[in-house]
């Protein structure tokens, strides 16, 4: 069929057989006209080949589009949520160890939740046993992009010793950090 098709339309681009199989495993897969119109349609043909690929399971491949979509991320960016396994440390809530449901009224408590992951990665800093916490700070200072994608949609980082004043008293905050 690719061949027929380059004879065809010689100029037409993107129909070799791997581009074919990839097509046809695509509407195989996403067979909801809504959610190809609302999700799938604003993503790029290299973010659905990437979920088509790395993700077996319908419902979290949905997820990671919605994600993707909300978030504005790359394909690398992507790549890099699906294998630190953002879904499970992020959108599975009965992983999550807090005292949220019981400390805070709803919606306020699944919101709050909503907003850790478990756990965390910064496989940027380097271990290190001598590592004091200057030392963590500055590592995660000198990544502070990728800490903010670690930390979530929404996080700004504000300051590194933020100032506060508090009855006449003045603190300082290792690391500030706002949603």
């Amino acid at each position: 069929m690719a061949r027929d098709i380059k004879s065809e339309f010689p100029n037409l681009k993107g129909m070799s057989a791997r581009n074919l199989r990839y097509m046809q495993k695509f509407a195989k897969e996403f067979d909801n006209d809504e959610f190809l119109q609302e999700v799938l349609a604003k993503l790029s043909w290299n973010h659905s080949q990437t979920l088509l690929d790395r993700i077996k399971d319908k419902n979290i491949r949905k997820w990671y589009a919605k994600e993707t979509l909300k978030n504005g991320w790359s394909v690398s960016i992507l790549i890099h949520q699906i294998e630190t396994k953002l879904y499970e440390r992020q959108a599975l809530l009965d992983n999550k160890t807090t005292n949220f449901v019981t400390a805070l009224p709803s919606p306020y408590n699944r919101q709050a939740q909503e907003l850790l992951k478990d756990p965390y990665i910064f496989d940027f800093v380097k271990e290190n046993i001598s590592l004091k916490e200057l030392d963590i700070e500055q590592q995660l200072i000198d990544n502070i992009s990728k800490l903010l994608l670690e930390l979530g949609r929404g996080f700004a980082f504000i300051g590194r010793e933020y100032h506060l004043e508090i009855g006449n008293e003045d603190y300082y905050i290792d690391l500030l950090f706002t949603i």
